[in-house]
């Protein structure tokens, strides 16, 4: 597989009035790398959290967490080289809740 670098910016949007969702989406990732999609996995409060685990996201695309309120624990990571369900990757792999380590 070939070396990559990834670059991840990551926003957060001040002030309750801009969400006009019932969850908030506070959390944004944004895959920097201009060659290969990237894969977030996540933890929040010791669960999966509430979004879908292994969300990829193509070159130049975002992605939007929901960050509820009162949330007191929660890790975001990338994983690349990964199959099309994001498993089996080359970077990134841990073993969290729903993906397999590798």
């Amino acid at each position: 597989m070939p070396r990559a670098i990834l670059l991840l910016r990551v926003s957060l949007a001040v002030g309750a009035w801009q969400v006009v969702d019932a969850q908030p989406k506070r959390l944004r990732i944004v895959n920097g790398c201009q060659s290969a999609p990237i894969w977030i996995a996540h933890e929040a409060a010791a669960t999966g959290g509430p979004d879908p685990q292994n969300n990829k996201i193509d070159p130049g695309q975002a992605w939007d967490f929901v960050t509820t309120d009162g949330l007191a624990a929660t890790r975001y990571w990338p994983k690349m080289g990964c199959n099309e369900s994001g498993d089996h990757c080359g970077l990134g792999g841990s073993g969290g809740p729903g993906p397999t380590c590798v």
